[in-house]
């Protein structure tokens, strides 16, 4: 893609005059909605294909041990919401415990769908994790490492797993954009070597396909306050809906060190 790549052509955002308004459907789940156009899908929409917007709310962590709850997650949903008004169908998940399951359950959904843009949006707590349990029999583990995003329970969902599960809706463009801690939660040392959990390489065609916008950089904490989704909805507010897709990250550093605020992503 060319440098001039608008924000809003790679994720599908629309300007003002392009945004309708949007009815909410509740799904049988208490923790999942559904918000789609009242309109019926347009002859364009079915010759370009379906934009799909799912995101992810974590803020509740009273079930796990070692996580706070997170107070700025609702407000990151409302934002990106806003942004992601021109998709055709926005499923949004709040307070899961098991990301992984409710991420195969969307691509089992549309598995058979013809995907433009599918883009992934995930509020809570992350980790970079170096923090494995070991089968000392076997000398390997199956727990994830790596960036990875965080249950409410406190359970474990690599990147990397997510980009290769998502990437069996067989979109044109999948986008992730991913407001988390990407610090290590290293606890204690060993010196016993074990067997990482397999990771199946993603293709360099698939590659391409794929962009991934992080909230913060490696190893480092990410703000509840000054969330990522915030700036990020701050920049697009003031750039009018249109942001030059290698511009991203910059714009949203400058923002924050303009109103003297210590995060990057």
């Amino acid at each position: 893609m060319g440098v001039k790549k608008k924000l809003k052509k790679m994720l599908g955002l629309g300007s003002a005059d392009e945004k309708s308004s949007l009815s909410r459907k509740n799904s049988t789940r208490g923790t999942m909605k559904q918000t789609k156009r009242k309109q019926k899908q347009t002859a364009e929409t079915n010759e370009n294909g379906l934009k799909l917007g799912f995101m992810i709310l974590n803020s509740d962590y009273s079930k796990s041990n070692s996580h706070s709850n997170l107070k700025g997650v609702p407000t990151d949903g409302v934002l990106m919401e806003e942004m992601l008004t021109s998709y055709h169908e926005v499923v949004i998940v709040t307070d899961t415990s098991d990301i992984e399951k409710q991420v195969k359950e969307l691509c089992e959904k549309h598995k058979n769908s013809h995907i433009e843009c599918l883009h992934f949006h995930y509020s809570g707590h992350g980790v970079d994790n170096a923090t494995i349990q070991v089968d000392s029999k076997k000398k390997a583990t199956v727990t994830p490492s790596g960036d990875c995003l965080v249950g409410c329970n406190g359970s474990l969902y690599s990147v990397h797993d997510l980009k290769q599960e998502l990437l069996k809706c067989n979109p044109g463009r999948l986008v992730l954009t991913l407001d988390s801690c990407r610090n290590t939660n290293s606890r204690g040392s060993s010196t016993e070597t074990v067997r990482l959990r397999y990771k199946k390489a993603i293709s360099n065609q698939d590659q391409q396909r794929i962009a991934v916008i992080y909230g913060t950089s490696d190893l480092h904490t990410a703000s509840d306050t000054n969330t990522f989704t915030h700036e990020l909805h701050r920049v697009y507010t003031e750039e009018n809906g249109e942001i030059p897709i290698l511009e991203i990250v910059r714009k949203v550093n400058q923002s924050w060190a303009d109103r003297n605020i210590e995060q990057m992503c």
